[in-house]
């Protein structure tokens, strides 16, 4: 399989399962054809901020659900 025919089907992987887990992924501004590829993009911050301080917990909830969004798509 080629490079680009791969990062197509991994970016529409990517943003079906998204929008099943209601989870905001996006298409990478650059998708070039480097040594790594980036297929999408978290749509804003993952981290979660508090009075100033990082909310580890909200924080470790987005990371999960990034994980959950790669396991469903990548099983």
């Amino acid at each position: 399989m080629k490079r680009t025919q791969a990062r197509v089907e991994a970016y529409d992987k990517l943003i079906e399962i998204g929008e099943k887990l209601y989870l905001s992924v996006k298409r990478s501004a650059r998708m070039g054809n480097g040594k790594f590829m980036t297929v999408a993009r978290w749509q804003g911050e993952y981290r979660v901020m508090t009075n100033g301080k990082l909310d580890l917990a909200a924080t470790l909830e987005n990371l999960k659900k990034a994980q959950q969004l790669l396991d469903t798509a990548f099983p």
